[in-house]
């Protein structure tokens, strides 16, 4: 059951009281009004009532606060949606967590920072309501601002235009200086404290660390962000207004210029005295401004506090000077809002910040309510980026856009996948959406076919169109990086092929690159290559994208039900003839039971509906079987169309019927085959699939000649049977043609790269010499013997693909591309070999009636 269908269990003090002796903290089931203990429980738990079994909400009331949703969660608090019941109004709901408000020094710097922030009246700082407790529980309701922060825009746009950015530092310098005027130094200036409204006003927020003039230091320890804190706070000076006028200089640095002004990712204070004595200069880190924007950012972020703006009226006044400089002059924000408030459609959402990490003000969360959960990649609700366009707005067709992304986004995130795909398709139909927007979107709609189980081929198409990325050409860095992005992981997800183990290598750790490795996955596991796919998705939850797109970790529970499934593949049953009618019947509802049990769609469901259809076939054939009458013994000088049995092999002279190699002539193009396919024949069938079925062991190993042996040994009774064979002793042939092609191309000893194998990592090597049982391969150390059958058969595929198999299948080499397509069935590629054959029929009627007479065999 989803969250939003939960019932409302009330308030620790909703509903009738009930005396339990112990005195508990009570609600009552809405559902069957039986008693529940919540003593414990945090706000908003989610329980299962012990009397009817229902999903219900507890402890939904805080004072005169009803919680209506959570919107995110720290390491000291949780921010709630929250109704107030007295005055009829949306607030954020700030909660202390129960464990840390038994902590006196904690409940004090958390209510210092509501009386603090409540002491500021003012636009452009965010306003606190109330504070107070309810059953342990310390809370602040504070203003529900629309839209995002500054860090979420940061991520989504990779910087601001330099009119917006000024816009908003002169908005939070006003409410700095209002803070100041009230004797406060806020001390924690980051992008994440600054939220965007609806009219891209800039609101100051969490007031956490924040110190009054000339007070002590109530908290000891050094909280502040690394990249943005003044110089002078690494050595233990006072502070003073000038560390936060250092502070937003770094801010809007990060802003402008699309990352921050320092690599500051170290716990070492000398390191990062080190860092910041480095002189910084906004137009040397590329950021498309004017002189003017680049000498004011410069000075704020002047080493020596003295040689940064004097006051705040300075700061301000610099700021203004720059503005009027700009084309359009002071006047331009004005229009801009104007413009924006004709057109914008309402659909931004409301958030929140300040509820931190492991400390208060190191990891201010900024949570965006996006019609149910999730990081916005466009939660700003600006789908493209301002790439010094100046004073550039958006469209209403641009910001339907924005809101449409985010409503699939939020679709797919809550597990229905049906709906994402067609709610991201739609809009790829739109004519307002552009890059990056569209290359994210086309990525999320071969995700969202690849979660619902739809055919490799839907969503190759989406990651086909990704590839060809258009519309990067006048990027900035920051979005030609995405651009690169869609072209490598969208060439890689279009091919038929699964991916390589070792792919991963390609995209960088710790970026957004590593999205990719969460579509590999899902595309190897619905090609039936499971236990790479669930690799690569282990790997994608493994991934970190806190520095920028922060978005995408939302993703990770995604992979939780695939690992699932994992555990499950393995114990499906495999029917066989062999086994007796009623263990078929019972292995059939096992595995209808089993598919029902799955939680995934696609690779996993499909296998086990593949075996449970299978399970009708052979029951077919073995009733088939048992009422044929016995058929009686083919005499030495048979002349059956096709036999190749040791009786033909004595008769005089050649069958007409057969090839030199003793291989049934298929019919000409167009011809039908004159076997008929009766009960009889359709129990051999059944047989001769046992008997391909062994010999598969051995060109899974690549022995093709042993295979080959095998199935040439076997006497066909019916015609039918014996076509049959013929066909796979023709596929078995062309299977072994790719393979002595890939090893005498081996074998010229040029090859030099990443060898996938069947088990274990993937080795850089030098293929030196090849043979039809080993590869001789350098490991930089000198020659060692690589039995051809540890090689993995995907990376054989993939390697004539780079060298012989470069174009697309067409009539001038149909026939390299049928010997792989053989290859990689009689191989294991199963999935692969499919998809290949869908190209290959309409060019090849004798390949596509071959295809389809082997169809269901081994």
């Amino acid at each position: 059951m989803a969250d939003d269908d939960l019932k409302d269990g009330g308030g620790a003090t909703g509903g009738e009281e009930v005396d339990s002796g112990a005195n508990p903290e009570i609600n009552h089931c809405p559902s069957c009004g039986g008693v529940i203990d919540i003593a414990g429980l945090a706000p908003f738990s989610k329980v299962i009532c012990p009397h009817c079994d229902e999903s219900v909400r507890v402890r939904t009331c805080l004072g005169n606060y009803q919680i209506l949703k959570m919107l995110g969660e720290g390491g000291m608090s949780q921010v709630f949606l929250a109704e107030d019941l007295a005055l009829d109004r949306q607030v954020a709901l700030k909660i202390l967590h129960q464990d840390l408000s038994r902590d006196a020094a904690l409940m004090a710097l958390f209510e210092r920072e509501a009386k603090l922030t409540a002491s500021i009246s003012h636009p452009n700082v965010v306003k606190v309501y109330t504070v107070g407790s309810d059953n342990g529980y310390f809370f602040i309701a504070m203003e529900l601002v629309d839209n995002v922060s500054l860090e979420q825009r940061i991520l989504d746009q990779g910087l601001l235009a330099e009119r917006e950015a000024l816009d908003l530092l002169h908005d939070v310098a006003s409410g700095l200086r209002a803070a100041y005027q009230g004797g406060l130094i806020h001390r924690d200036i980051k992008p994440g404290n600054i939220l965007l409204t609806e009219d891209h006003t800039g609101k100051l927020v969490d007031f956490g660390l924040a110190v009054q003039q000339g007070g002590d230091d109530e908290v000891e320890d050094l909280w502040a962000t690394p990249f943005y804190v003044p110089p002078e706070k690494l050595d233990g000076k006072p502070d003073d207004f000038r560390g936060d006028i250092y502070s937003l200089g770094a801010t809007f640095f990060h802003a402008l210029a699309g990352r921050p002004p320092f690599d500051a990712n170290t716990a070492s204070l000398d390191e990062l005295r080190e860092i910041k004595a480095r002189p910084v200069s906004l137009h040397h880190a590329g950021a498309p401004v004017s002189a003017a924007t680049a000498k004011l950012i410069d000075q704020m972020m002047a080493y020596k506090p003295e040689t940064r703006p004097k006051s705040y009226e300075a700061l301000l006044k610099a700021i203004e000077e720059v503005q009027a400089r700009l084309p359009g002059g002071a006047a331009s924000r004005s229009r801009r809002h104007q413009a924006l408030g004709s057109e914008r459609k309402r659909f931004s959402w409301p958030v929140i910040i300040g509820i931190g990490g492991g400390s208060l003000a190191v990891l201010g969360l900024v949570i965006s309510m996006i019609v149910g959960k999730g990081f916005g990649f466009l939660d700003s609700g600006t789908p493209d980026t301002f790439l010094g366009e100046g004073d550039r707005v958006l469209s209403a067709g641009e910001k339907a856009v924005a809101a449409r992304y985010n409503e699939a986004r939020s679709l797919l995130l809550d597990g229905r996948f049906g709906a994402a795909a067609t709610a991201f398709s739609s809009l790829l139909e739109s004519q307002d959406i552009k890059q990056p927007t569209r290359g994210w979107t086309e990525f999320h709609a071969g995700l969202a076919a690849m979660l619902n189980g739809e055919s490799p081929a839907k969503a190759r198409e989406y990651f086909a169109e990704m590839a060809k990325a258009p519309g990067f050409e006048d990027a900035s860095e920051a979005l030609a990086a995405q651009g690169e992005f869609f072209k490598k992981a969208g060439r890689m997800l279009s091919d038929p092929l699964p991916v390589l183990p070792g792919a991963e290598e390609n995209f960088a750790s710790g970026s957004f690159e590593r999205f990719a490795l969460l579509a590999f996955g899902l595309k190897n596991w619905n090609q039936g290559q499971f236990d790479s796919g669930l690799a690569f998705l282990d790997q994608f939850a493994k991934s970190d994208f806190s520095t920028g797109f922060s978005w995408m970790g939302a993703y990770r529970e995604l992979v939780e039900p695939y690992r699932a499934d994992a555990e499950r593949v393995p114990k499906l049953p495999k029917p066989s003839i062999s086994m007796s009618e009623d263990e078929l019947v019972r292995i059939k509802s096992e595995l209808e039971e089993k598919v029902k049990a799955f939680k995934t769609k696609g690779g996993a469901r499909t296998l086990a509906q593949q075996r449970a259809e299978r399970v009708d076939t052979i029951l077919t054939a073995k009733k088939a079987l048992a009422a044929a009458p016995p058929e009686p013994a083919r005499n030495s000088d048979s002349t059956t169309k096709g036999s190749t049995g040791p009786a033909v092999a004595d008769a005089g002279g050649a069958d007409p019927a057969t090839m030199p190699n003793g291989v049934p002539k298929p019919p000409a193009p167009g011809e039908s085959a004159a076997a008929e396919w009766t009960d009889e024949a359709l129990a051999e069938k059944e047989e001769f699939g046992e008997v391909a079925n062994a010999a598969g062991a051995a060109m899974k190993d690549y022995r093709f000649e042993a295979a080959r042996e095998s199935l040439s040994a076997y006497a066909a009774k019916t015609e039918a049977v014996d076509e049959v064979r013929g066909d796979y002793l023709v596929a078995i042939d062309d299977a072994k043609a790719f393979r002595d092609r890939l090893i005498a191309f081996l074998g010229n000893g040029d090859w030099e790269g990443k060898l996938a194998r069947k088990q274990g990592l993937a080795i850089d090597c030098k293929v030196v010499a090849a043979q039809p049982d080993k590869l001789v391969v350098d490991l930089m150390f000198g020659p060692n013997d690589l039995p051809l059958a540890e090689v993995a058969p995907a990376w054989m595929l993939a390697t004539a693909r780079e060298a012989w198999l470069v174009n697309p299948p067409d009539d001038s080499n149909v026939s390299d591309w049928i010997q792989a397509v053989w290859f990689a069935r009689e191989t294991g590629l199963d999935k692969e070999a499919e998809q290949l054959s869908e190209t290959l029929t309409p060019l090849s009627e004798e390949f596509a009636a071959r295809w389809k007479r082997l169809d269901g065999l081994p």
